[in-house]
């Protein structure tokens, strides 16, 4: 949360918490738990961009 606080902006954005905006991506599976080499089977389920849906995987 440094630089929302350092750019004043730490009410809006900083933290994945209610209210607030957020990008971020839902994998298919977690990258934390694979080899360098499996990563790239890995999809981008659901986009999240300034808390909005942006994108759904069919």
């Amino acid at each position: 949360m440094g630089s929302a606080y350092a750019g004043f902006g730490e009410q809006q954005v900083g933290s994945l918490k209610a209210g607030k905006l957020a990008d971020f991506v839902v994998f298919s599976g977690d990258p934390t738990k694979m080899d360098a080499d499996e990563l790239r089977s890995l999809r981008a389920e659901r986009v999240f961009v300034g808390g909005q849906e942006t994108h759904r995987a069919q």
